[in-house]
């Protein structure tokens, strides 16, 4: 009787297959775990740029608003990385007067949170109360 050695064309091919089902899944969860975290970023600047609109309001009575995407009128403030992945902006909110209720919005730049839809919108109101994708 003769043995065998090596391994026929057949294993390695179910081998091969195996793993690229591995890395196919694992390739889709990488992905979702970058786009969950991009998301938090957002979230986090939101708040920061939430509590800074309070302060503001309790110095002068009214809401400030951006002038245009990413800039604001308070005092050291700075987006937190050199890729920016959102554009924040504040604008007038439910009523419709920046000096009595405010919108912070964070607008996706393309696919930001790579889940297949662009340039959506997170927003947070005056009460604090986040809108959005989530």
């Amino acid at each position: 009787m003769r043995f065998r050695e090596g391994f026929t064309l057949i294993e390695l091919m179910i081998v091969v297959v195996l793993i690229g089902i591995l890395v196919g899944l694992a390739v889709t969860r990488y992905r979702a775990a970058i786009g969950n975290s991009r998301r938090s970023e957002a979230f986090m600047v939101l708040k920061q740029l939430y509590e800074l609109e309070l302060s503001y309001y309790e110095e002068y009575g009214t809401y400030a608003a951006s002038l245009s995407p990413n800039v604001f009128p308070m005092k050291s403030w700075m987006l937190p990385s050199e890729t920016r992945r959102y554009d924040y902006t504040a604008c007038a909110g439910k009523t419709g007067d920046i000096r009595t209720s405010v919108w912070i919005v964070a607008t996706e730049k393309g696919d930001a949170d790579l889940d297949g839809n662009g340039f959506e919108q997170i927003r947070v109101d005056e009460d604090g109360v986040f809108y959005g994708d989530m």
